[in-house]
């Protein structure tokens, strides 16, 4: 035999078995066994079985196209930030569209590790016309362990939801016109009506402009935040089809001073609870599981990035000194401030040289404390049993964005029941919401949702204490928590 026939032979062979490797490896893509299910967060990239996931349909039940309808007005507005940052927009928005009399277009809910922070007007535009997920939805086919394409590297960081999936807008719908698109996207930003049937106020900053029901007086002082006080009837007087805003995000961005206003702002702001089920059902159980409603403490500690972080050992010691405050207070009505301190003293002596707070833990108008039934979470800690101390036997529930922070420590030591959110994962009820997919874009829903069942557990405490400065407690402090214990909302702005 020639040596190129042997080479061709040989070819020949490599060829063939190049063939039946690339046809098994074909029919291994195609099988059951090998097809990847929807990554379940945004830091965890597993794969879920089919059979174990729960498709969530989280746009919105309206089921509408969007087109420029001749006559009908609109007002929209570019939202940013976390999620609470967006919620507040959202009230500020349906607040100013009903004074207006003007269609609501109301953006997706963005959830996850990576909100898009503010911009200038037209960056945020921008930025938002391209957050939706169209042409992407590939990535969900992206076995775990092959590295994605580019396109493919954010995808699961975020995901969108409708706004009437979380709460109830149904009710305020009944009241004013609102548009809820039957896609999570922004077809009003992607095709505008002609410049000339826009009034459009562009910001360059995340506080230019703030919107008053009066007119302003000449001489009157510059806001502290604020630029410039804009005149909701000079928005009223408008008649062209869409006034765009941008960012309306500022508990104090409306400041309302007729009293009808003002009311339909709170009766706003108290629709924005939650009505989701499953969240529904996971905060229930895991409040059972602390022993009932009103028989634990709850806290959010928010200490990991910004100013939060560069003032959270002032945050824990505020915080752990109300909480004690409470606890002590439900069994002895006139502990004071010194007693506080000796505890502080004796729990954390690495606090003993500082002096107590300047001013004394509030009295809460909480209500009566209920004696916790049977736990159903293992508490870490050794009882108190000297009698000053048992008190600080009540659970305590902290919501934190740093769970494992050695910031905690003060916490642990005065309350040997504190219990995080990752103590309660193994109910059944809050294991399945690791199960929620999104209809939309396959993206596992269980790590945004956390922070919000975070939100209704701590609303059902006895008392519940929040960071200074953060959106999520007084969402919790002035809304949740007084809904739930049948107080009048508080009002901010």
């Amino acid at each position: 035999m020639s040596l190129s026939r042997l080479h061709r032979r040989t070819l020949c062979c490599l060829l063939c078995l190049l063939s039946i490797t690339c046809l098994v490896w074909a029919l291994f893509q195609l099988s059951p066994a090998s097809k990847s299910g929807p990554r379940t967060g945004a830091a965890r990239h597993e794969i879920v079985p089919d059979t174990n996931f729960i498709t969530a349909q989280v746009g919105s039940p309206s089921k509408k196209s969007f087109a420029w309808k001749s006559g009908e007005r609109y007002l929209a507005y570019l939202p940013h930030s976390g999620f609470h940052n967006q919620r507040i927009a959202l009230e500020n928005a349906l607040t100013l569209a009903r004074i207006l009399n003007r269609t609501l277009l109301v953006p997706p809910v963005r959830l996850g590790n990576n909100p898009i922070s503010y911009h200038n007007f037209d960056d945020l535009r921008r930025l938002l016309i391209l957050s939706g997920k169209r042409g992407l939805h590939h990535c969900t086919n992206v076995a775990s362990h092959v590295s994605p394409p580019p396109e493919c590297w954010d995808y699961f960081n975020y995901t969108h939801v409708s706004w009437d999936w979380l709460v109830d807008l149904s009710s305020i719908a009944a009241e004013q016109p609102l548009f809820h698109h039957e896609t999570l996207i922004y077809p009003w930003l992607e095709s505008p009506p002609l410049y000339r049937d826009t009034l459009t106020l562009k910001d360059q900053t995340t506080y230019d402009f703030r919107y008053v029901d009066y007119t302003p007086p000449r001489d009157a002082p510059a806001h502290p935040r604020y630029l410039m006080a804009y005149p909701i009837y000079a928005l009223a007087a408008s008649r062209l089809p869409l006034i765009q805003l941008g960012s309306m995000f500022g508990s104090a961005r409306l400041h309302l001073t007729d009293r009808g206003n003002m009311a339909t702002r709170t009766a706003i702001r108290e629709r924005m609870r939650f009505t989701n089920l499953h969240l529904g059902r996971a905060s229930t159980a895991a409040v059972n599981a602390l022993g009932g409603q009103d028989a634990f403490l709850a806290a959010h500690v928010r200490i990991s990035n910004g100013p939060f972080n560069a003032q959270r050992e002032r945050t824990v010691r505020s915080i752990w000194y109300k909480l004690v405050a409470c606890a002590l207070r439900s069994d002895n009505a006139s502990a004071g401030i010194a007693e506080i301190h000796g505890l502080e003293s004796l729990l954390v002596p690495t606090n003993a040289v500082l002096p107590p707070p300047v001013q004394e833990p509030p009295v809460d108008s909480a209500p009566a404390r209920v004696m916790p039934r049977s736990l159903q979470v293992r508490c870490t800690g050794k009882a108190h049993g000297e009698p000053k101390l048992i008190p600080l036997n009540v659970p305590l529930f902290v919501a934190t964005d740093v769970e494992d922070a050695l910031l905690l420590a003060p916490l642990r030591a005065a309350f040997p029941c504190m219990i995080l959110l990752r103590d309660l994962a193994e109910i059944p009820e809050v294991r399945m919401l690791d199960r929620l997919v999104s209809a939309d874009d396959g993206v596992g829903l269980g790590s945004f949702l956390a922070p919000l069942l975070d939100a209704a557990i701590a609303a059902r405490g006895w008392a519940v204490v929040g960071t200074e400065g953060s959106t999520f407690s007084t969402y919790v402090e002035d809304l949740l928590w007084r809904w739930e214990h049948g107080h009048q909302i508080v009002e901010r702005g």
